[in-house]
């Protein structure tokens, strides 16, 4: 479940929740707006008090590895300033 969601079916406000996990309302509202990060620490804090209906997932999520399909190696993040090195890559699809 969505944080957002959570406060909201649970008529809990920002500022309380923020209380609850030892955060300024200020920063943990640019946190439910996705304007900033949020540490392991208190993301486990979270999880904790929303009794793990609100997964750590939303915060960390798994990205997969782009893999190469011709070689089929994983690619680096800047893969795209490279494929004049390796010129089968102008195939792969976001």
């Amino acid at each position: 479940m969505k944080l957002k969601d959570y406060l909201k079916e649970n008529n809990i406000s920002i500022s309380e929740m923020a209380r609850r996990i030892g955060l300024s309302p200020g920063y943990f509202w640019l946190i439910t707006k996705g304007q900033r990060g949020i540490s392991p620490d208190v993301a486990r804090t979270l999880n904790s008090i929303t009794e793990g209906k609100v997964s750590l997932d939303e915060f960390f999520p798994i990205r997969e590895p782009k893999i190469c399909p011709c070689c089929n190696r994983r690619l680096p993040k800047n893969y795209r300033v490279k494929l004049k090195e390796h010129p089968n890559l102008s195939t792969l699809k976001d």
